[in-house]
């Protein structure tokens, strides 16, 4: 790979920055104003040094950087959730951020201008009646298309010589316009398109940022709100209880205390590779979820433009050179690699990353549970993985990676809950929020992506991740006193067990929300293809807009957990339920058999010998009240895709099994034998047709 050379690549001229005819359009005008958005950055920043190779090129050129906090973003609310579309964290990060950038302009002798407003209306007021060019950084998704599009036309609508410059680059570590693929053309799954572009690209050398003097205010410098104050949280819509707790001292757990804007961010690369060493030992710790150093935790730098990737990139490259070299490094850039993807994905698909079906429309059935949805953000699902994770997001923006894949992958496919749900909280929730990272990231949890669907079985990872249960402990303090393995699965403790550990289950900590994640003892969890993972989810539900046979299993139509476990001998985790009203027992097997089974088992203990129970075992397959037909049983035979139909008669018990490894097929067959056995055709010349075979 290519290594940077010290200080960064200085473009010599506009030509190196924009097109043709974006150039021509800087070059006609005496003002260019840089509106910057989530590249809150001097270094490698494209836009500042267009602009300033614009003042370079020509004499009398004012150079004024913006920022807008857009009511839209900070003080709007989000449609599904109603929360708010910017928490109160991340504007305060943002603010951060803000301030620090000024300061780092003004060292350069420029400044920055921060209003609050929309976009369209403080560019065009300061663009004015005189030709000027607005040079921004061109976004990935549809909601900042949009809001480029208005500033375009409110600057047509304001001057007609005055344009909107898009400016390329920045925002990825791998340029777009090197990619050896079409995006329209490129692969929906992550592995092909990595394997393509580290085969056939090298990473851009990162710009230094410009030099002081460069960015000449000129007729700007006095521009209203120029110098003035930053507003306040609440300034910018921000909830006033919401923004006391965001200015408060971190959490006391919190994995760092994230401080806002480049110069934090730079302290951090440098702490991390050079300071610590931690990066070459970042692949085996990565999947931690206690501390600070785990990780890189340059997300939300990265995500506000605080940080440049492809600055990251050359120090790991330097980094390699005068260190050392190993997967640890390389997975440092395998994971913004993954970044640059979800950007990418974005651009290609556009607006349906954010559809219910996603780009790979899959027409699902997904719950619109509001309730569960509310015990999922505040941690209250009684699966402490989770709960433990959505905690630690909700007291501090921020949650492990390991940690987003689990509580995704429960609320998507365990719970059945719309993804979108989870997808809007994370929006509002994160202090590294990246619309692309974070849309695709959930599409992809809720299998709507088109690519591999991995389903993750919290207790698994917990045990995996979470040995000691260090983690779920410190973020549960219910569970304090309990021991692992029990803290992982804690409806596992006895009445007495609960009582010795002052945890009641039910009372001090939720029953399950959904499904029971029984562990195995097998691997799985999301990795190993999945196979394993079937024998470890307990109660595993099907596909989701399959009918779930343990939706609410804590109370599902009456029916009430009675036990849940795994049974070894036939590598199943099983759960028992039984109906309050009527005592019937309902109970659900779940392991890696491809094929689907179904039975009713009737206590049939005979009176006499007149073979009683085995006349009406024939005497129902002869037709129901919804399939009144002659023979069903015959028809089912030779019209469906079973893998196995009967029904038998056992001295004590009458059972109605079916199997399909087809699902449409299997419930198919379910609803005949439901109905065959519970509503019978039951007349008199059925039954004496049975007495006399």
């Amino acid at each position: 790979a290519a290594r940077p050379v010290a200080g960064g690549a200085r473009p010599p001229a506009l030509d190196a920055l924009l097109l043709n005819r974006d150039a021509k359009a800087v070059r006609s005008s005496k003002r260019v104003l840089c509106w910057l958005r989530q590249d809150l950055r001097t270094h490698d920043n494209a836009v500042l040094l267009a602009a300033a190779a614009a003042a370079r090129e020509a004499e009398g050129v004012s150079v004024l950087p913006v920022f807008c906090f857009n009511p839209s973003t900070y003080a709007a609310k989000l449609p599904l959730t109603g929360e708010a579309k910017t928490g109160a964290r991340r504007a305060q990060f943002m603010l951060e951020s803000v301030s620090d950038l000024r300061e780092r302009l003004r060292a350069l002798g420029s400044d920055l201008l921060v209003a609050v407003g929309e976009p369209e209306v403080v560019l065009a007021e300061l663009a004015g009646d005189a030709p000027a060019a607005v040079l921004t950084h061109g976004e990935a998704c549809t909601e900042e298309r949009d809001a480029e599009r208005a500033v375009a036309k409110a600057l047509l609508a304001r001057c007609g010589n005055s344009a909107l410059v898009r400016v390329e680059g920045g925002f990825t570590m791998y340029d777009e316009r090197d990619l050896p693929f079409d995006l329209r053309a490129m692969n929906d799954v992550f592995t092909p398109v990595r394997g393509k572009v580290e085969k056939n690209c090298e990473v851009r050398q990162a710009y230094a940022e410009p030099a002081s003097g460069e960015l000449p205010l000129g007729g700007f410098a006095g521009a209203p709100g120029l110098g003035s104050e930053l507003p306040s949280l609440e300034a910018i819509g921000v909830d006033p209880e919401a923004a006391a707790v965001a200015r408060a001292a971190p959490h006391r757990l919190a994995a760092l205390d994230f401080k806002g804007g480049e110069s934090a961010a730079l302290q951090r690369v440098k702490y991390y590779l050079w300071d610590t060493d931690k990066a070459s030992t970042y692949f085996d710790t990565r999947n931690g979820m206690l501390g600070g150093d785990y990780s890189t935790k340059f997300e939300p730098w990265l995500s506000a433009g605080c940080l440049s990737p492809r600055h990251v990139y050359a120090e790991l490259m330097k980094y390699e050179d005068n260190r050392v070299a190993n997967k640890s490094t390389y997975w440092i850039r395998f994971e913004l690699l993954w970044r640059d993807f979800f950007r990418w994905y974005a651009q290609k698909h556009g607006a349906r990353i954010f559809m219910l079906s996603g780009p790979a429309r899959r027409h699902a059935k997904w719950r619109a549970d509001r309730a569960l949805f509310e015990r999922w953000v505040e941690g209250r699902t009684g699966v402490p993985l989770i709960d433990a994770n959505m905690r630690e997001m909700a007291a501090t923006g921020f949650m492990s990676n390991r940690g987003r894949q689990n509580v995704a992958s429960y609320l998507a496919l365990s719970l059945g809950v719309d993804w979108r749900l989870g997808a809007e909280y994370f929006e509002s929730a994160l202090l590294g929020y990246d619309p692309a990272s974070n849309w695709g990231n959930w599409a992809a949890a809720a299998g709507v992506t088109g690519g591999r669907v991995n389903k993750f079985n919290p207790t698994k990872q917990s045990r995996d991740y979470d040995k000691d249960g260090d983690y779920v402990r410190a973020w549960l303090p219910e569970l304090k006193d309990v021991p692992a393995p029990f803290c992982h699965e804690p409806w596992r403790l006895t009445p007495q067990q609960q009582q010795e550990f002052g945890c009641v289950i039910g009372v001090d900590y939720p029953k399950p929300a959904g499904e029971v994640p029984v562990w195995s003892g097998e691997s799985g969890g999301g990795r190993g293809g999945g196979r394993a993972r079937a024998r470890c989810a307990a109660a595993a539900m099907p596909a989701v807009g399959a009918k779930d046979p343990l939706e609410g299993v804590t109370d599902m139509h009456g029916f009430e957990v009675v036990r849940s476990d795994f049974v070894a001998e036939y590598g199943s985790a099983a759960v028992l339920l039984r109906h309050s009203k009527t005592g019937a027992e309902l109970m659900s097997v779940s392991n890696d058999d491809e094929n689907k089974t179904f039975g009713v088992v009737l206590r049939t203990p005979p009176k006499d010998s007149t073979g009683l129970p085995h006349i009406l075992e024939h005497s129902v397959l002869c037709g129901s009240r919804k399939y009144p037909v002659k023979e069903p049983f015959v028809e089912l035979i030779k019209s469906s895709l079973n893998t196995f139909l009967n029904a038998f008669t056992y001295p004590d018990r009458t059972c109605y099994p079916v199997a399909s490894a087809n699902l449409a097929d299997f419930y198919n067959l379910v609803d005949v034998y439901m109905d065959a056995v519970f509503f019978p055709r039951l007349t008199p010349s059925v039954f004496q047709q049975g007495r006399t075979c």
